[in-house]
């Protein structure tokens, strides 16, 4: 058996279980609920979302204060506990 018959190296991504999404696909989700809720959350664009002087990157887990200059990694935080602590 070689690489491609068991998916070893194969480029196809393999499906995910149904309901399973990504963290970036959770981060989008509940900035969207926030935004529901009346939270000031702007989708500048498909990659940045900026609340107040917040701007969050949820594809790549990150995070930068304009007003501090300050930034880290978002890691497992909820997005309502990154907007409390750093927003």
């Amino acid at each position: 058996m070689n690489s491609d018959e068991d998916g070893v190296g194969s480029r196809i991504p393999t499906e995910r279980p149904v309901g399973i999404g990504t963290t970036a696909h959770r981060r989008e989700q509940e900035l969207r609920i926030l935004a529901k809720e009346g939270m000031p959350v702007v989708f500048e664009t498909r990659w940045k979302c900026k609340i107040g002087p917040l701007c969050i990157w949820p594809q790549s887990g990150r995070w930068w204060n304009e007003i501090t200059m300050t930034g880290g990694r978002i890691n497992s935080q909820s997005m309502r506990m990154l907007i409390e602590k750093f927003g």
